[in-house]
C-alpha cells in the first residue's frame, strides 16, 4: 500500500519488516521477515531528544549548555493480538503465542548470519521508520492457560 492509497483513505496496517543492514535494503533470511498487526494501534509515540554538555568555566555563573548531538529517534507502539477468532472468524486461526513468536523473529530474535537482531523498517500509513528494537514488552490479558 503506497502513499496514494493512504491519501485516498485506504486502511494501512502497521507492518514490521526485517532486514540485515541499517539502510533496510537487504531482507532478512529468517523464515519470517514481515509481521503485520491484526489491529492498528490507537496511538503511538515518537520520541526525539538532544544532548547538551555543561561547560563550566571556573569563576563564571550560568553559562549556556553546549549542544552535543541529537539523540536517536525512538518509537513506542501498543497493539492487540486476538486469539479468540471472534473478530474475523474467516481468517486462519493463529494462536497468540505463535503470533508473538513471529513478531519476535522479525524484530527481536538474534540472527546468527548477522550476529545481531534484525534491523527493522516500520511502515504505518505515510510513516516509514528504520531502526532496531531496543525492548519488547508483552502483556497477556484474558487468556486460557
Amino acid at each position: 500500500m503506497g502513499t496514494a492509497d493512504v491519501a485516498l483513505g485506504k486502511l494501512a496496517k502497521l507492518k514490521f519488516m526485517a532486514f540485515q543492514d541499517p539502510d533496510c535494503t537487504k531482507k532478512s533470511l529468517l523464515p519470517v521477515n514481515v509481521f503485520e498487526v491484526m489491529f492498528n494501534p490507537n496511538t503511538f509515540t515518537q520520541k526525539y531528544g538532544a544532548s547538551y554538555v555543561q561547560e563550566a568555566t571556573p569563576g563564571s555563573n550560568g553559562q549556556p549548555n553546549k549542544f552535543f548531538r541529537n539523540n536517536p529517534q525512538s518509537m513506542d507502539f501498543k497493539f492487540t493480538l486476538d486469539g479468540t477468532g471472534a473478530i474475523n472468524p474467516e481468517d486462519k486461526f493463529i494462536p497468540v503465542n505463535v503470533r508473538i513468536e513471529q513478531l519476535k523473529m522479525v524484530i527481536y530474535n538474534f540472527d546468527g548470519s548477522t550476529h545481531r537482531p534484525n534491523y527493522i523498517m516500520v511502515a504505518y500509513g505515510v510513516l516509514l521508520f528504520k531502526g532496531s528494537c531496543t525492548n519488547l514488552d508483552v502483556t497477556h490479558t484474558l487468556f486460557n492457560p
